[in-house]
């Protein structure tokens, strides 16, 4: 360090000496700290020769040294990192730090003199009218001198950044069983998953995207680099399920992810829930709700208004913790204002406590397009009218620091793997993905008890239209399924159909015949029932519309819309189906059988009327369009044979649980002795720990045990 500081010394001597003679005058750091987003342009407008830009370099590192000398900062956080931004041909590492380190010291006022700071750098890059009556240098060896100087800071300063950036390079892709690979960012010992990106309007209030178990521009979700301004949105489908997320973070442009404002809440669920319902209470950590924390999230979202602000979730104002400065949160949003996803709300003025008026703005994330929410139908997933250009990243924190995914992978004793997910004290095993033509009415491979493309089994991505079907083992081989679940490209997990049986069975028994009865459970068979299923497969015909199971009408539970099913007769140029629902042209119930039915729903025919495109027949049709399909399975496991597990599953160890959840939770054990008899363990808080108590419980699902 003390050769560096004799160099910049002898550096400072001699460019002040021949500073009359430099062709490009030095930039002020505050101009290029401004002119992040236009470094091409202004890279661009630069013409001089080598030698005036190595001599502006010198210039530029010599007035931040001596910025640095009297603000006690050190070099590696001078504008040399500027000139490192505008460089095409920079390391990406130094760059990275660069960026960092610049962000960091902008003042929030910036961007908006951006135009303002490069007008300024491509003027003085401009060549002055005399330069060309610049005498030349006597003696080149000072200035040679100078640009070796020049070189040494460059290389510490290098050196440095590397240190930087391996110590802020805390972001990694990890995988996660049936979700798949996630960025992960250790801080303080917590994990924060990446969850979402947003900058456009694919996430604008009561946009679907939020409750829909998709994933959304999935690739651009493994790095945590901002999208610029009305650029795109992105979504893991970690958002909807990872389990045992216990706090967000909404990163923005104007707050990096230190400072970026954090809710917490009362119990782990998914990101889904957290953000989207009011069903687990925000806790008060971090003064939410308070105008502490409200300017701590202006300064992420921008300073719009400032009268009683208050924080809204899913349409509602939270009253607890209660806001410190809005009294009134059980009414709506005052005049203009419109409700939201989740974001501060706050009116005209400025004052706290007090009621609200007249009028509140929005701003946050999922904001309304309408005037006094977001305002501009082009970006309200985070930016506002009023807050103006906010992109967002969001986190989500793991509990303890694990990674807990809702689904588990089981290998199965009859020798294949099968996906299940945990939902509600429910398990729900993945049996088939349809998109194509492999699974049209009267293939073979509806009983050929083989699997079929089972890699593409184990994660819950839909296919897209005609790209693959998909079979597992398990569709012909897992006992004790009470349940089918229909989910579509249309609808998420927790909406899509489930038609329930009188008695267990295998999936393909329970699909592909009619020897067990279906249950009149979720008004199966009636109108509401074929409303929700339209919903699930698209419409296409309203006459008399009843299910059909294996080429037969389902006669009990007996339709209420078709008063002939029993007759067990397609009327016009109706096709037979695997599993689906027919209906006619027009549109009545009850009614008689009349006209031309359609199908609609899993292994249609690709003739007319059926299907009617022997590329897609497997699950969509020509007149209800693309749908695509995963099939689950309800696979029960709460009878025990040998002592009593009260309580819910957890797959995985009884150390994993919170103390609060340990006694009311039974696990799986995984021992070799239990791999084929399935044994579950009761879990006990003892001396403050939660740990496995035996004799350990026996389940009905005897034929699995869990992999991951």
């Amino acid at each position: 360090m003390k050769l560096i500081f004799l160099i910049l010394q002898l550096t400072l001597a001699l460019t002040a000496k021949y500073r009359s003679v430099s062709l490009v005058q030095p930039v002020q750091p505050s101009a290029l700290a401004a002119s992040n987003k236009t470094q091409v342009d202004v890279a661009d407008t630069e013409t001089d020769t080598e030698t005036d830009a190595e001599t502006a370099a010198t210039d530029t590192e010599t007035d931040a040294e001596t910025d640095a000398e009297d603000t006690g900062t050190e070099a590696v956080d001078s504008p040399e990192s500027e000139d490192a931004k505008a460089d095409p041909e920079m390391d990406p590492k130094e760059k990275d730090v660069a960026l960092i380190q610049d962000d960091n010291a902008e003042d929030d006022n910036a961007e908006d003199e951006d135009e303002k700071d490069v007008a300024l750098i491509q003027d003085e890059d401009e060549p002055e009218e005399h330069e060309e009556e610049t005498p030349e240098l006597e003696d080149e060896e000072p200035m040679e001198a100078v640009e070796d100087a020049a070189e040494d800071m460059e290389l510490a300063a290098e050196t440095m950044n590397d240190t930087i950036h391996h110590t802020l390079k805390s972001a990694s892709v990890k995988e996660i069983p049936g979700i798949g690979k996630v960025l992960v960012k250790e801080e303080g010992g917590q994990k924060w998953v990446l969850l979402m990106k947003l900058s456009k309007n694919q996430f604008c209030h009561g946009s679907s995207r939020w409750t829909d178990g998709q994933a959304y521009n999935a690739h651009k979700m493994l790095d945590d680099s901002m999208p610029r301004h009305r650029e795109y949105d992105a979504k893991s489908i970690a958002f909807h399920n990872l389990d045992g997320i216990d706090a967000v973070k909404l990163q923005t442009n104007t707050a990096e992810f230190p400072e970026a404002p954090e809710v917490h809440f009362k119990f782990t669920s998914t990101a889904e829930t957290l953000i989207t319902t009011n069903n687990v209470d925000i806790i008060g950590t971090g003064d939410f709700n308070t105008k502490k924390y409200w300017e701590k999230w202006s300064k992420a979202y921008g300073h719009s208004r400032a009268w009683a602000p208050a924080f809204m979730r899913a349409d509602s104002f939270v009253r607890n913790p209660a806001p410190e400065c809005r009294t009134n949160p059980q009414d709506r949003p005052s005049g203009c204002g419109k409700a939201c996803v989740f974001c501060f709300q706050q009116g005209d003025g400025d004052r706290c406590p007090a009621r609200s008026r007249a009028n509140d703005i929005s701003k946050g994330i999922g904001l309304s397009r309408h005037f006094c929410g977001g305002g501009d139908s082009n970006d309200c997933s985070s930016s506002g009218n009023w807050a103006g250009d906010r992109r967002t990243l969001v986190w989500g924190r793991m509990r303890s620091g694990k990674t807990r995914s809702i689904f588990s992978t089981y290998t199965m004793d009859y020798g294949g793997d099968v996906l299940v997910r945990h939902s509600e004290g429910e398990t729900w095993a993945l049996v088939m993905k349809l998109s194509k033509n492999d699974f049209c009415h009267n293939s073979p491979r509806w009983t050929d008890g083989q699997e079929f493309k089972p890699e593409k089994m184990f994660d819950t991505n839909i296919p897209k239209h005609q790209e693959y079907d998909a079979k597992s083992l398990g569709f012909h081989k897992l006992e004790g399924v009470s349940a089918i679940k229909i989910q579509t490209n249309r609808k998420s997990f927790k909406d899509a159909v489930v038609i329930e049986f009188e008695e267990p069975g295998t999936p393909e028994k329970l699909i592909t015949t009619n020897d067990i009865k279906i249950s009149p459970k979720h008004d199966f068979n009636k109108k509401v029932f074929w409303r929700k299923w339209e919903h699930e497969f698209g419409n296409s015909r309203e006459w008399a519309p009843a299910f059909m199971r294996a080429d037969k009408f389902v006669t009990d539970p007996a339709p209420e819309c078709r008063t002939d099913a029993s007759e067990n007769k397609l009327s016009g140029c109706g096709k037979a189906c695997v599993f689906c629902m027919q209906a006619g042209d027009g549109n009545r119930c009850p009614a008689k059988s009349a006209h031309n039915d359609i199908s609609v729903g899993i292994g249609l025919s690709q003739s007319y009327c059926g299907g009617g495109n022997r590329n897609d027949c497997s699950s969509s049709g020509n007149w209800i369009g693309d749908s695509r399909t995963l099939v689950w399975a309800k696979w029960s496991c709460e009878k025990h044979e040998v002592g009593q597990c009260e309580g819910t599953r957890h797959f995985g160890i009884c150390g994993d649980l919170e103390l609060d959840d340990c006694d009311t939770h039974f696990v799986h054990v995984m021992t070799d002795e239990d791999k084929a008899e399935g044994a579950f363990l009761q879990c006990a808080t003892v001396d403050g720990q939660c740990v496995g108590k035996g004799p350990a419980c026996f389940g009905s699902c005897a034929n699995a045990f869990i992999k991951g």
